[in-house]
């Protein structure tokens, strides 16, 4: 008697089931917060994602705790530090590649970049449209021009470190801009 209580309510949820999950409705819904295509429209917009970009900045003098160990890394190339014999960073024929503060530093100066080609977009688009999003075109020409200098000193950073890293001067939207010469 129980197993056929237990096969009935099965196959009234199975039905429940097959009805309420095939409702075209239910497949086509609307994001939950903001995305990209909700913002840009105000200035105060632009605003935001400038202070996003400088937060980046931030990363290199206090991520992970202030733990001082890029500080290292920002003396490397002139060969300023002095520490322990074995350390990385004072003899140099242990540091490679697989060193993590390196790696975390490349990652960080493209994140950067990352953040400065998508904002470039966004103010170019903004030149373009019909309506602008800013009440003035001098802040649009100020957001403009902090956005380059810290696009041209992320890649100049990426000079003195790594000589001829990639310079990726346009914002990433294929698989085939990943891997740039």
């Amino acid at each position: 008697n129980k197993m056929k209580i237990l096969r009935n309510i099965s196959m009234i949820m199975m039905a429940m089931l097959i009805t309420f999950a095939c409702d075209e409705s239910n497949l086509d819904l609307k994001p939950m917060g903001d995305t990209e295509a909700d913002i840009f429209d105000k200035e105060v917009d632009f605003e935001r994602a400038l202070a996003g970009t400088y937060s980046k900045v931030i990363d290199f003098y206090i991520y992970g705790g202030g733990s001082g160990d890029y500080h290292q890394f920002f003396l490397l190339p002139g060969d300023d530090l002095t520490t322990v014999g074995s350390y990385a960073y004072e003899i140099f024929s242990t540091l490679e590649p697989g060193n993590g503060t390196l790696n975390r530093f490349y990652d960080l100066y493209y994140h950067l970049v990352s953040r400065t080609n998508t904002l470039m977009e966004k103010i170019a688009a903004d030149e373009e449209a019909e309506e602008s999003a800013y009440s003035s075109t001098s802040l649009r020409d100020n957001h403009k021009g902090e956005v380059l200098f810290l696009r041209g000193f992320a890649n100049y950073r990426l000079w003195c470190y790594w000589g001829y890293a990639p310079l990726i001067l346009e914002r990433i939207n294929t698989q085939d801009g990943i891997n740039p010469p």
